[in-house]
């Protein structure tokens, strides 16, 4: 079991816990929307459908159609659905989808939160949660009572 991050918890503690998070996530796999990387894709006629299939594939041909445009869209139509079927199944198991079963966090919000920031050159700083409000209050000015602008 994963232990919750809890306010006034070290940086040390809390990215120990992120990284178990992120390390469960990793497990997981990769889920592809690639409908080239699917097992199990459809075929008519033994001729699997591929994003390269084209009606000479399926030894038909095609002047012998009376609407060969209407007949691609509705293959194309076909596949579409088939794909989609096909990728909601092979993901279906990775996640399960039922949030009811997951504990719901509660944050216990107040002024001398802790709260950390980090810069894009990846330092990391620790501020209260009314330190940063007081910073925000000053960067930001407001204009005509609805527009706001940050300061640069």
């Amino acid at each position: 079991m994963i232990e919750q991050i809890e306010n006034g918890m070290e940086l040390s503690k809390v990215r120990e816990i992120l990284n178990e998070v992120i390390g469960i996530a990793n497990e997981i796999g990769k889920i592809t929307n690639s409908y080239n990387d699917l097992d199990d894709r459809p075929a008519i006629d033994g001729v699997e459908l591929t994003s390269k299939s084209s009606m000479r594939d399926f030894k038909i041909e095609a002047s012998q159609l009376p609407n060969q445009e209407e007949l691609e869209k509705l293959f194309i139509q076909i596949a579409e659905r088939k794909a989609e079927e096909v990728a909601k199944n092979a993901v279906a198991g990775k996640l399960d989808s039922n949030y009811s079963v997951l504990k719901k966090l509660e944050y216990n919000i107040g002024e001398n939160m802790t709260v950390a920031i980090g810069t894009p050159e990846g330092e990391i700083f620790q501020t209260s949660l009314d330190d940063l409000v007081l910073y925000l209050k000053h960067a930001i000015l407001k204009i005509d009572d609805q527009y706001l602008r940050v300061i640069k």
